[in-house]
C-alpha cells in the first residue's frame, strides 16, 4: 500500500534487486553496472481505480481485437518502418521502442495493478527481466546468443552493451525492415550485431549454426498462435545448447484469480501463443528435451502478464 505524507501519496519503488528475485538471479557484474540508476517508482491504485481499469480491460476484450498470425507480416513490416524512419531522423534509442509500449502508465507488478509515476514502466520492467533472465543462463560454454523475431533490434542493442565481448549477437525477423534496423544500430554505434531473415511460419536452413549458442525469444511466438511446431521441431533439428522463451504462456497462470483470468481471456481473444508449454512438457516425457526452468515474473502490461519464463534443451 501506498504511505501517506500531509495527505499526498508516496510512491513504492521497484529496485534491481526485487527483479532479481522474481527472475531468481543475481545480476552479475557488468549488469549491476548496466542498471546502477534503475528504480521504478508507483502508485497503488485505489478501490474505484482498480474497478474502472478491470472494466477497461473487460471492454477490451469485448471489442472487435486483430488476431495474430501469418497474415500479420505487412503490418509488422509497417510498423518497423515507423521505428526506422524514427531513428534516421533521430538516432536515439528511444526510437527502438515498438509504440505499443508507454500507451499508459498502468502495469501489473506482483498480482496487482498499478500506475507508474511515468510513462514506459511495462518497458522497462520487461527488458530488466529479458537481461536478468538470459545473464542466468550465459555460461562460459555459450558463444552466440540468437534472438528470433527480434523486430526493431531494441534486446540485441542492449545485450551489446553489457554482455561479454567474446559472445556473437545474432538477429533473426521475418521482416526485411528489421535488418534495415540493425544495420543503422550497427552504423550509429559501431556494434557487430548479424542479422538473417527468417519466418516461424516457414522455417529454414540458416546460414549459420546454433549449436554453441543460446536461443532466445521475447514476446515473439505469441505472434504463431497454435503453429509453434515446425519452429520447434527446427530448434530439435539445430540443437542450440539452450532455449529461452518469454512468452505469454496462460498455462502458468491462475485461472481462478481475476488478474490472471483477464490475462488469459486477452491472450484468447487475440490468438496469442497456446499450447507452446503441453508440447514441450509431452517432448520432455518423450526424454527428447529436458525443462529447465518454468517461472513467474509477476510482471506485465494493462491487459496481460505476458513474460513468463520457460527455458529448455535438447538431450543429446
Amino acid at each position: 500500500m501506498c504511505r501517506k505524507k500531509n495527505g499526498e501519496k508516496l510512491s513504492n519503488r521497484i529496485s534491481l534487486i526485487d527483479l532479481e528475485a522474481l527472475a531468481g538471479v543475481n545480476a552479475n557484474r557488468n549488469l549491476k553496472n548496466f542498471y546502477k540508476d534503475f528504480q521504478i517508482q508507483y502508485e497503488s491504485l485505489s478501490a474505484e481505480q482498480r474497478d474502472m481499469e478491470i472494466l477497461e480491460i473487460l471492454k477490451k476484450i469485448h471489442a472487435p481485437l486483430q488476431t495474430v498470425g501469418a497474415h500479420r507480416s505487412k503490418v509488422w513490416e509497417a510498423g518497423w518502418k515507423e521505428n526506422v524512419d524514427d531513428y534516421k531522423k533521430s538516432g536515439n534509442k528511444s526510437s527502438l521502442l515498438p509504440k505499443y509500449f508507454g500507451k499508459t502508465r498502468i502495469f501489473r507488478y506482483m498480482g496487482k495493478l498499478v500506475l507508474g509515476k511515468e510513462k514506459f514502466c511495462d518497458y522497462k520492467l520487461h527488458t530488466v527481466m529479458v537481461d536478468l533472465v538470459l545473464s542466468k543462463y550465459l555460461t562460459k560454454d555459450i558463444k552466440q546468443v540468437h534472438e528470433f523475431g527480434c523486430g526493431t533490434g531494441l534486446h540485441l542493442d542492449r545485450f551489446a552493451d553489457w554482455v561479454e565481448e567474446d559472445i556473437k549477437l545474432n538477429g533473426y525477423d521475418w521482416t526485411e525492415t528489421s535488418g534495415e534496423m540493425i544495420d543503422l544500430i550497427n552504423n550509429n554505434s559501431q556494434k557487430k550485431i548479424r542479422f538473417e531473415q527468417f519466418n516461424f511460419f516457414r522455417p529454414r536452413k540458416l546460414s549459420k549454426s546454433l549449436k554453441d549458442g543460446v536461443i532466445i525469444t521475447c514476446a515473439a511466438l505469441e505472434q504463431v498462435g497454435t503453429d509453434f511446431r515446425m519452429f520447434i521441431n527446427f530448434l530439435l533439428d539445430e540443437s542450440p545448447s539452450l532455449v529461452i522463451h518469454l512468452e505469454p504462456f496462460s498455462e502458468l497462470l491462475d485461472e481462478n484469480n481475476l488478474l490472471d483470468y483477464l490475462s488469459i481471456q486477452y491472450c484468447s481473444k487475440r490468438n496469442y501463443l497456446k499450447g507452446l508449454l503441453n508440447y514441450l512438457e509431452s517432448l520432455a516425457t518423450e526424454g527428447v528435451i529436458e525443462i529447465i526452468e518454468r517461472r513467474r515474473l509477476f510482471c506485465g502490461s494493462r491487459f496481460l502478464e505476458g513474460y513468463p519464463v520457460v527455458v529448455w534443451r535438447v538431450r543429446h
